[in-house]
């Protein structure tokens, strides 16, 4: 399994995921550039949507049927509850078409949903397919998603929710990492601050799967190198980031759902002529639904 790591605030939502996809016949990586992450942006729920589990198989993949699930929902804008529901059965009817051994996935939704006018809510949900939980101890995938909701509609002292999906043995094979990024989250570290520290966690993570492969041939290390980087504000501001060993090496725009624009598989590149002009290449899948849309890519943070 790959590694996924999600958080929810009052003031921020964040996900830092690894991208390799790997083989299940000999564990070889079989991609790097797998995005496992997508910006929902409606008026009742807003929200990161990553996933870990079952990638790619004959025709489908799993972030591309995401991304089209996430599309037609946003046309009804459905209420939390019933847009976690949604994309459940969703799951459930299209998983059980793929002819496939193995077909354990599980889907994190972290964010906000509309608790009265012009307030919101922290949330986190998960949407998965194994027999039990934690995904480790499943031998297999059951016939049905079935999901789970977590809200913080009360005040309280520490409001945060983490979850960590994919790899979850190393919450016990590196306790003292996941202690730090609570203690950034009891402080209520900037957006900045904590998708950097779960970017250096994914790192340390794939450094020891790598160190484990070293020692043992046949161990399969499943999370990559490369890491996805999304954060996102109640007000629907995105930024994100790619990285390598959790070192941010460029902007990479992330796939977005709204109703305003929808992109997906976007790329940035970035020259600079003698004379000093910086010119930008942005390259993808992009709708718009309203004219005059305007597009930004931030600048890498130093780090």
């Amino acid at each position: 399994m790959s590694i996924l790591l999600s958080v929810a605030t009052p003031y921020c939502a964040t996900q830092v995921s690894d991208m390799q996809v790997t083989a299940f016949a000999d564990g070889q990586p079989l991609s790097e550039e797998q995005r496992k992450s997508i910006v929902y942006s409606g008026d009742n729920v807003r929200c990161l949507v990553g996933w870990v589990g079952l990638a790619t198989i004959d025709r489908h993949n799993t972030g591309d049927w995401l991304h089209g699930q996430l599309d037609a929902i946003n046309a009804d804008d459905p209420p939390l509850e019933l847009f976690v529901q949604r994309l459940t059965d969703s799951a459930t009817l299209h998983f059980a078409t793929l002819n496939v051994r193995d077909k354990r996935c599980e889907f994190t939704v972290v964010g906000w949903f509309r608790v009265g006018p012009d307030r919101y809510a922290a949330f986190s949900a998960a949407i998965f397919n194994y027999e039990v939980r934690p995904w480790e101890l499943s031998a297999s995938h059951g016939a049905a998603f079935h999901y789970q909701i977590t809200v913080q509609t009360r005040p309280s002292k520490h409001p945060y929710m983490l979850s960590v999906a994919g790899y979850e043995e190393a919450v016990k094979e590196m306790p003292l990492f996941f202690r730090g990024l609570r203690g950034l989250l009891k402080r209520r570290a900037e957006a900045g601050v904590i998708s950097g520290a779960c970017r250096q966690v994914a790192a340390a993570i794939a450094a020891m799967q790598t160190k484990k492969k070293a020692a043992n041939p046949k161990f399969t290390k499943t999370v990559g190198d490369s890491q996805l980087t999304v954060e996102l504000d109640m007000s629907g501001s995105v930024k994100t980031f790619s990285s390598k060993d959790g070192i941010v090496s460029h902007s990479l725009p992330a796939d977005v759902v709204s109703p305003v624009i929808t992109t997906r598989d976007m790329q940035v590149e970035r020259t600079v002529d003698a004379d000093g002009t910086i010119r930008l290449n942005i390259k993808g899948w992009i709708r718009t639904n309203r004219p005059n849309v305007m597009m930004s890519v931030p600048a890498s943070p130093q780090q």
